[in-house]
Formats: C-alpha cells, sequence, structure tokens
C-alpha cells in the first residue's frame, strides 16, 4: 500500500475517552488478502479523503457513539 492510498482519523473527549480510528482508503475496497486490525473502523471514498459525505457520516458516527455512552449528542 502506497502511503497515499489511507487516511486516519482520531478524535477523542477532553477527558481521555477514545472513539475506535477510522481509516478512510480510497477507492471501493481493500485489496485481496488486505487486512485491518480489530478495533479499526473502514470507509471508502473515491479520491480517499474526507468529503462532504464522509464527514456527515462521521457526525452521525460520533452522534450514534455519544448516545450508547449516555453522552447528550452534540452535533446537529
Amino acid at each position: 500500500m502506497k502511503k497515499t492510498d489511507s487516511r486516519f482519523v482520531f478524535d477523542s473527549f477532553r477527558d481521555g475517552t477514545k472513539f475506535p480510528p477510522i481509516c478512510i482508503f480510497k477507492g471501493k475496497r481493500l485489496s485481496h488478502g488486505e487486512q485491518i486490525p480489530s478495533g479499526v473502523i473502514v470507509w471508502f471514498q473515491q479520491n480517499g479523503w474526507m468529503d462532504s459525505e464522509l464527514m456527515k457520516d462521521y457526525v452521525d458516527y460520533v452522534n450514534s457513539n455519544l448516545g450508547k455512552m449516555g453522552i447528550v449528542t452534540l452535533l446537529q
């Protein structure tokens, strides 16, 4: 894999609570035989970066996980 083929998103709260890392790959699927470590979320995007659609997905992802953690939804 080339360095430019993926991006990572790491997010946490001030108290140190962390969300699982998100890896954004260029394209539509992983190469044959490619494996992702457990606990890493994988998303795909045509150019391999965070665009407006993935940002909306990310906000939805954060909101749904805040609810699971018993935290009031902050982003809308």
